[in-house]
Order: C-alpha cells, then sequence, then structure tokens
C-alpha cells in the first residue's frame, strides 16, 4: 500500500469522474494530501472530511441522497441581496436605467416638439421639478421586475460579475460535512477543519484583485471558512457570483484580504503540482508547509475532454441535451480557457491520470444514470491504467 498526494483539477459538472478514479486508488492505496480546484474543491473538502469516494457516488449520483445538491448550483439567485445592490448608488441596473429613461424621455419629446412644440416645451417646464421623481418610480419599478424569476440570473451577472450565487453551495457543504466530522458547521475555519481531522487539504482560488492563485489551507489562511474556501475556488468566473473577502475571514500568509475579489481558482492554475513536487523552494514550504514523514508518489487528475470516455468511443453523447444558449456558450467557454494548461501539462504525464470526458459540459448538473455512471467508469479505467502503467497494485 502506497501513500499519494492527489490534485483534483477543474471541470464543473464533469468532476465526478474523479470518484470513479479516486475510488480506485483508494482500494489499495491511501490518499495523503488533497489539493482541489474549483470542481476539485467540492470533492478535496469531502475527502479531508472522511468520506470514502465510494460512499460521493452514491450520494451524489442522479439516485443520491444530495441529487438535487449541484443542480441547485444553477438556480436563479435570491432577489433580496439583487435589491439591494440595484439601489446602491453604483449599481449597473441602475446607470442603465437612467441612461435607458432620459434616452426615451428626450425621444419623445423630440418627436412631440416637431409636431406640437408648445405641448412639448409645456411638458418640459412641467417635468423638470418632477424628472427625479419619475426616475426613481420608473427605477424601483425595474428593480422589482429584474429581481424577479426571469431577470435575476441577468441582473446578478450585472451587479455581482455572475449569473448564478454559489450561495446554495454553503448550506449543503455545512450539513454533508458535519454529517463526518461532529460539529461542523459553514463558521468553522480552515484552522478548525485541520485540528478536527489531521488531515492536509488546500483549495486554489485566484484572486483577480492581485492577480495571482492563492492556496487556501489553514497555514495560509486560518480564519478563512472551510465552505468558502470551496465557494471561492469554485465560482466560475461569468457563470457563479464574485466573492469578496470580507474582513473576518482573515489574512492570507498575513497579507491583508479585506475587498478582494475571488474567483475559480482555474482561472489562474488548475494544477498546481509544484507544491508538491518542490518542498525546498520558499513559497512552497509557507504554503505547505515542511513535508510530512515518509515517502508518498504525486498524481494530477486531470479532465481530457478530447477523448470519450470507455464504450462511448464515436458515441460521447450529448451533454447539451436540455441545456440553454448561455449555459452552453459558458460551458465551452470554460472548456476552452482550462485546455491551454491540459497542453501545458503533457511533459509531465508521468505524475497525471488524464481521465476521457468527451461529450460532457462542465455546467451539465443534471445528467441521467446512464451518464452519470459512463463518467464515473472512466475515472475507474483511467485511474486503473495509470496505476498498472506504474506497477501499483490495483
Amino acid at each position: 500500500m502506497a501513500d499519494f498526494d492527489v490534485i483534483l483539477s477543474s471541470g464543473g459538472s464533469k468532476g465526478m469522474a474523479f470518484m470513479g478514479a479516486v475510488e480506485v486508488l483508494q482500494r489499495k492505496h491511501r490518499v495523503r494530501r488533497v489539493i482541489g480546484t474549483s470542481a476539485g474543491a467540492i470533492g478535496a473538502l469531502f475527502l479531508a472530511a472522511g468520506y470514502t469516494a465510494k460512499e460521493l457516488i452514491g450520494i451524489l449520483g442522479p439516485n443520491g441522497a444530495d441529487r438535487t445538491a449541484l443542480a441547485q448550483l444553477l438556480a436563479p439567485p435570491d432577489a433580496e441581496p439583487l435589491k439591494e445592490a440595484m439601489r446602491q448608488p453604483d449599481s449597473e441596473i441602475r446607470r442603465l436605467g437612467r441612461s435607458f429613461l432620459d434616452t426615451v424621455i428626450d425621444r419623445v419629446m423630440g418627436k412631440l416638439s416637431e409636431k406640437l412644440p408648445r405641448v412639448a416645451f409645456g411638458l418640459r417646464v412641467a417635468a423638470a421639478p418632477h424628472r427625479d421623481e419619475l426616475r426613481t418610480a420608473v427605477l424601483e419599478a425595474m428593480i422589482e421586475h429584474a429581481a424577479g424569476p426571469r431577470l435575476a440570473s441577468l441582473a446578478s451577472f450585472l451587479e455581482f460579475g455572475g449569473f448564478y450565487s454559489s450561495e446554495t453551495a454553503i448550506d449543503w457543504l455545512s450539513k454533508r460535512v458535519a454529517t463526518q466530522v461532529r460539529g461542523f458547521t459553514a463558521d468553522w475555519t480552515l484552522a478548525q477543519l485541520f485540528q478536527a481531522t489531521g488531515r492536509d487539504v488546500t483549495f486554489v482560488t485566484a484572486d483577480t484583485t492581485e492577480k495571482r492563485a492563492l492556496f487556501l489551507n489553514h497555514r495560509t489562511a486560518p480564519d478563512c471558512p472551510a465552505v468558502q474556501a470551496v465557494r471561492m475556488s469554485l465560482s466560475i468566473p461569468l457563470v457563479w457570483q464574485e466573492i469578496v473577502w470580507p474582513a473576518h475571514w482573515g489574512k492570507y500568509l498575513n497579507q491583508p484580504m479585506t475587498g478582494h475579489v475571488l474567483v475559480d481558482g482555474a482561472a489562474m492554475l488548475e494544477m498546481p503540482l509544484q507544491l508538491y513536487l518542490k518542498p525546498d523552494e520558499p513559497m512552497v514550504r509557507q504554503v505547505m508547509g515542511p513535508p510530512p514523514a515518509g515517502e508518498a508518489h504525486t498524481i494530477g487528475l486531470l479532465l481530457d475532454d478530447q477523448i470519450p470516455p470507455p464504450g462511448m468511443n464515436g458515441n460521447p453523447g450529448n451533454g447539451a441535451a436540455g441545456m440553454g444558449k448561455l449555459d452552453l456558450r459558458i460551458g465551452r467557454l470554460v472548456d476552452t480557457l482550462t485546455r491551454w494548461e491540459q497542453d501545458a501539462l503533457k511533459p509531465l504525464d508521468a505524475l497525471i491520470c488524464r481521465i476521457p470526458t468527451q461529450g460532457f459540459s462542465a455546467l451539465e448538473f443534471e445528467m441521467s444514470q446512464e451518464r452519470f455512471d459512463a463518467l464515473i467508469n472512466s475515472g475507474r479505467c483511467a485511474m486503473t491504467e495509470y496505476l498498472t502503467q506504474r506497477k501499483f497494485a490495483v
């Protein structure tokens, strides 16, 4: 039995394939440390909490106890936070609405002036003192309408930088971890999680304020809530709202973070192999601490959308079925943004288990049992082949 330091990379809903791979790994080997990026952050948290991959497959599948949890990540955001944001002076909806309203009024008055100049002049004079009141009334009506279910996602994009809110993930992640870690809540910090479990887990996120990757764990950001670290890591730009770091989450490597904007870690780095491979570098020592005693092998799990899963050769299926145009476009964008790093990692293929996922979308959160099983099987087959080729027990 060997020890492995594992990295779970990005891929949205396709990340379910990681659990098939880890299930095979856990049959004969131990996962010592784990790093999660984007979708991989969810799996990393659950593994740190003590779940086995086999348990997670049962829980997260289409017929599992949490079968609706992932789909809720694409639910419209709550109305009240949107309304509050749209009432702020710097609201984007407010700016657009004011500009639109002024343009309409000016054009109507212009047309009226051509035919009834005296009437138009009288209306301008009469309406001038009440123009701000009219703006306010119309904008308030727009706010109520924009916060409704049909336009909430668009309003969320304009105000918060993403069509959906990942807030629903907080309650789900907290309850799921609490079934394994006694007393766990959404407020538990990374330091508390490590103290309770003793498991070394790191979450990768991107700081768009400083334009850098952050590696969140009990050493670098001890006061950051664990579920918020996951939420930041999986907040794909344009898809989910940006996360603004509040003061009570503390510092990162003793540096102030209040007000910094965080998004999906894969926007900067999805496979930080250097954190395992270069333990003596000062930055790595800061982030990861001294390497644990004993030997461990490094393995990165990477989803490869250029190869169809086993049994689906020539017919990878259609992950687009039932998905809207917007979700499809964003899914393709996500796949494209992460493709460059997959190609750049080819010289390190000896350390990477590539899992075929062609035909699956990053936002395919409501998939059939057949497609879910195909993803899990793809992960199992990829890990079996990886271990066999490198003479590890399977």
